[in-house]
């Protein structure tokens, strides 16, 4: 399994600015590759540029292209569904750290039966303070939603599968696997299968419009982890793997320089490619690498707070998971 990037400059006038022929121009470009996430990165009065992430695999893609669009009829929904999405990796003020879009998420949910978010905007390492009726998709399954190709049935999981990338160091390991025992003792969440796989070599870098981006080496032992996981009665998976970042940026980010968060993207460019090809939700967690990384200690931005309580990072997520819905593709008429 291979992910990677590509920029896609579209010459777009402003009159032929429909998603209908918008879209018909990005497949052309990307000469029908199966994208899995895609960013508008800037605009002008004659060019649309976006930055496309693509997957290559020999497994069918799940759900229908990012690229199709199912128009839905204008209706009344009993109940009421409300979307509410914060991107990581640009630096929203509210939403760009480490779970910090929980209040207006809250706040949003009490005015309807149910709201759909992105994990990283309500998920922050050890802490999960959402709303019952919050529930939080990955982001590609969020798109399926938007474009009308998948439905939601709310649904409880019985059991959260994980992935960890087996780190350099017995207690890193160890560390997230007292994180596990540690929500099957206290919250009962039944977490199985748990797999121990290779490395990933994910790293998180900035591009040259300024949002953060990953680059992705070799996903293979990822993949027959998930292929494993599949097999399993898990229908929701957590991913824990490390996120190499230059330590300079790591240090300017924590000590409050004006930058977005330099993990949110490889992460979301991770679990969209996991979805395009495989039947489960999933959330990412970051593994702790090296001790001296953990922050212990540090005085940070108050919004980051939550990512230096803890050391691994996994229970907010798998939390999340356990509340997921169960999707449907929607057959086309």
């Amino acid at each position: 399994m291979r992910v990677y990037n590509q920029l896609i400059e579209l010459d777009c006038p402003l009159g032929e600015r429909s998603w209908h022929l918008i879209s018909k121009q990005i497949a052309k470009e990307a000469n029908h590759q199966n994208i899995t996430r895609l960013i508008l990165v800037d605009v002008n009065d004659k060019q649309l540029i976006f930055d496309a992430s693509f997957v290559e695999a020999s497994s069918e893609p799940t759900y229908p292209s990012l690229l199709s669009l199912r128009t839905r009829k204008t209706s009344y929904t009993n109940p009421f569904v409300v979307v509410n999405l914060v991107p990581t990796g640009i630096r929203a003020e509210i939403g760009g750290f480490a779970g910090d879009a929980t209040p207006v998420s809250n706040l949003l949910s009490s005015t309807c039966d149910y709201l759909i978010t992105n994990p990283n905007a309500v998920t922050a390492s050890d802490l999960y303070y959402a709303n019952g009726n919050v529930v939080y998709l990955e982001g590609n399954l969020v798109c399926q939603l938007l474009l009308g190709n998948i439905s939601i049935i709310p649904e409880k999981q019985e059991k959260v599968a994980v992935i960890i990338e087996n780190p350099k160091e017995e207690k890193l390991l160890n560390n997230v696997i007292n994180a596990l025992n540690g929500m099957r003792a206290v919250a009962g969440i039944d977490i199985s299968p748990v797999i121990i796989t290779g490395k990933f070599n994910i790293s998180c870098n900035y591009s040259k419009y300024g949002y953060s981006t990953g680059s992705f080496e070799d996903l293979s032992s990822l993949k027959k982890a998930l292929d494993c996981a599949k097999q399993s009665e898990a229908k929701a998976v957590a991913i824990v793997s490390s996120l190499d970042l230059c330590q300079d940026v790591r240090n300017g980010y924590f000590n409050g320089q004006q930058m977005p968060n330099p993990w949110g993207a490889a992460e979301a460019m991770l679990t969209h490619a996991i979805t395009h090809l495989y039947d489960f939700t999933t959330a990412h967690a970051p593994l702790l690498a090296d001790w001296k990384n953990s922050g212990a200690g540090t005085l940070v931005d108050p919004r980051d707070g939550a990512e230096l309580i803890s050391t691994s990072y996994v229970c907010s997520p798998i939390y999340g998971l356990k509340k997921f819905s169960k999707t449907c593709v929607v057959e086309r008429e």
